[in-house]
């Protein structure tokens, strides 16, 4: 099993926000690098891709990168995604990371756009 490691693109001119992207995510190839994003308090996360029969990802966060638990979205539901769509983060963890599980046929790409919540001012 390898980790994925996600691509991270600068998507302000002001460095205010970033959007970081683990693709793909299979049953084989499950876990995404865990990311500091702890700086960025806003934060939204998009999956879409195939799932499989039991695909799902779930997004999890860490103060400390070893023990993780799974985040919620501002109604206080985890999220556990199990179809393509896009969610807020209520928590601002130190580390961010994806989890996918699924069948052979699952394959899920995982969006996470963080930013600040006023542009940075020069």
């Amino acid at each position: 099993m390898a980790t994925v490691i996600p691509t991270s693109t600068e998507v302000s001119t002001d460095g205010s926000a970033f959007l970081v992207v683990w693709t793909p995510l299979t049953n084989t190839n499950k876990d995404g690098t865990r990311v500091q994003v702890n700086r960025y308090p806003d934060k939204t996360v998009q999956v879409d891709g195939t799932f499989g029969a039991s695909g799902k990802v779930t997004i999890q966060g860490s103060n400390d990168g070893t023990t993780w638990a799974t985040l919620s979205d501002p109604q206080g539901s985890s999220l556990v995604i199990s179809s393509a769509g896009i969610k807020a983060i209520s928590e601002n963890p130190l580390y961010i990371r994806p989890l996918a599980e699924g069948d052979g046929t699952t394959a899920l790409n995982v969006r996470l756009l963080a930013g600040l919540s006023n542009d940075l001012r020069t």
